[in-house]
């Protein structure tokens, strides 16, 4: 009699058919889900953690910008206590405004900010359980990060959303004084407006959840960072500094419009998380907690 054929399952996959299938994922968010349904996924994980995430962060299918990646290695050097910084302005000026095309700053050389590749954080050979929880964390950014930018367009998609334009096109937002002489920002300016057509946007695009995710990962870390203040071997005055910075605030404080500019993508998620309130039993709309070794 004969037999009835075996069913494909990727948890008969032997090691060397299924790495290369793990190693090959869009994203670690991706990966997650996948750590989560496999078993065999899990087991291969523990062996080659470092292998598996560097191939998805540098691989041709990445879908994390090169810049973003370098965050995400950033978050396991802290949770590895391997921070490549000596004070404040290694991790401020030398590495996060570079996150950024806008930086360097005008006068800054490139040679002289932080990049943080593949051979860094193989040198730290980090921990394969600081290594999982950051790809837990990446899930959940990942889906923080299309909630946010959902309900921005819900906002938009309100019916009680009416936006004007401002009736004078000629009418100059810049350098604009209030009756005091005192600068009104261009945000915070009362025109006499004209409604403005509203289209459906659609959905969010690539572009756009990027930025959302870069936020994210930008919060993360410093609070990573903040969370360690007790064990840096900085400067005394540059761990209190730190302990009173917003992750906006580390962007916002070079001093020039751009950075200020930037910056609003960071407060704008600020602002997002702290909408989440209830709903902190759910661990997917919020930021992860911080790691305990």
């Amino acid at each position: 009699m004969a037999s009835s054929p075996q069913k494909t399952s990727i948890e008969v996959l032997p090691p060397e058919i299924l790495l290369p299938i793990v190693t090959s994922l869009p994203g670690l968010d991706t990966l997650w889900d996948l750590l989560r349904a496999s078993p065999n996924a899990w087991r291969l994980f523990n062996e080659n953690a470092l292998f598996i995430v560097e191939n998805i962060l540098s691989g041709p299918n990445a879908i994390l910008p090169p810049v973003v990646a370098e965050a995400v290695r950033a978050v396991i050097l802290a949770r590895s206590e391997a921070l490549p910084f000596q004070n404040l302005r290694d991790l401020q000026r030398r590495f996060l405004f570079r996150l950024f095309p806008c930086f360097p700053s005008i006068g800054q050389s490139k040679d002289n900010l932080i990049k943080i590749g593949p051979e860094v954080l193989s040198a730290a050979a980090p921990s394969v359980s600081v290594i999982r929880s950051t790809v837990a964390t990446a899930c959940q950014i990942s889906t923080l990060s299309q909630a946010c930018l959902s309900s921005y367009l819900e906002r938009l998609r309100d019916p009680s959303f009416r936006p004007m334009h401002c009736l004078d096109p000629d009418l100059s937002y810049i350098n604009f004084h209030g009756p005091d002489g005192k600068r009104v920002m261009a945000w915070d300016c009362v025109f006499e407006g004209t409604p403005a057509k509203v289209v459906d946007a659609g959905q969010p695009n690539w572009v756009e959840e990027m930025r959302a995710v870069r936020a994210l990962w930008i919060i993360q870390l410093v609070g990573e960072v903040q969370y360690q203040s007790h064990t840096l071997d900085w400067p005394k005055e540059d761990v209190d500094k730190l302990k009173g910075m917003s992750p906006a605030d580390m962007i916002d404080q070079n001093n020039f419009d751009e950075a200020r500019q930037k910056s609003e993508e960071v407060k704008s998620l600020m602002q997002y998380i702290a909408t989440l309130g209830e709903a902190k039993q759910d661990t997917y709309y919020q930021l992860p907690r911080r790691h305990h070794s």
